[in-house]
């Protein structure tokens, strides 16, 4: 759970190198294209919410250090493969698919992903109960299969392990607590970002199933 911190060591990689990084590997997933193996199926809505998410940190001065500098310590340490780039190239005139991902820290992150999505997939509950019926919770309908589902998990908590951490426990508490929020698919779970729900729920100090409830089925 915790191999991406060395991942990021071993690189020297700051927080913020980190992130931006996360800012042109959004973009690059939500383009569906790039290496082989690696295309996504997303649409055009999340592309363009990426590409802002980007222009935003840099517009709104959310950066310490100028994007070029930026960039070239990820091709320096292996994060995207490496290319000339403008003495005077700033993040305005940047096409952030001019610069693909490394195929080798792809590969790492990736695995990486997929264990966090396992860890998620095995706290959460194998069975579901609607109207008295069992029904199993971990079946894949929406997407292609586990490994994108884990990969859209890791995704939405930022690659953080102290964040899956608090999903775990937050989890574990649903179901010690019986609530709806975890008698769903786990498909639902991840799409929906339905942790924070659970939150939220717990902050206010509620217990206990909230069951009947149409928008809850729509969830199932």
């Amino acid at each position: 759970m915790e191999r991406l911190v060395p991942l990021l060591q071993d690189r020297r990689i700051s927080a913020e190198d980190f992130f931006v990084f996360r800012l042109l590997f959004d973009i690059f997933s939500a383009s569906n294209h790039g290496l082989e193996g690696y295309e996504l199926s997303m649409d055009g809505k999340e592309k363009a919410e990426s590409e802002e998410r980007f222009k935003a940190y840099y517009r709104d001065g959310l950066n310490m250090k100028p994007f070029r500098e930026t960039l070239l310590v990820l091709m320096e340490h292996g994060l995207v493969q490496k290319k000339e780039l403008r003495k005077n190239l700033d993040w305005e005139d940047f096409n952030p698919m001019s610069v693909l991902p490394n195929r080798n820290f792809l590969d790492k992150l990736w695995r990486y992903s997929f264990e966090l999505g396992k860890e998620l997939r095995e706290a959460y509950p194998n069975i579901g109960y609607i109207d008295g019926k069992e029904i199993p919770l971990k079946t894949i309908r929406k997407m292609d299969c586990e490994e994108e589902l884990f990969t859209r998990y890791a995704k939405s908590i930022g690659h953080d392990p102290k964040e899956h951490r608090k999903v775990l426990d937050l989890v574990a508490w649903s179901v010690e607590n019986r609530t709806a929020f975890t008698n769903m698919s786990l498909e639902s779970f991840v799409i929906g970002r339905i942790w924070e729900s659970v939150e939220e729920f717990r902050n206010n100090g509620e217990t206990g199933y909230m069951m009947g409830s149409d928008d809850y089925f729509t969830y199932v």
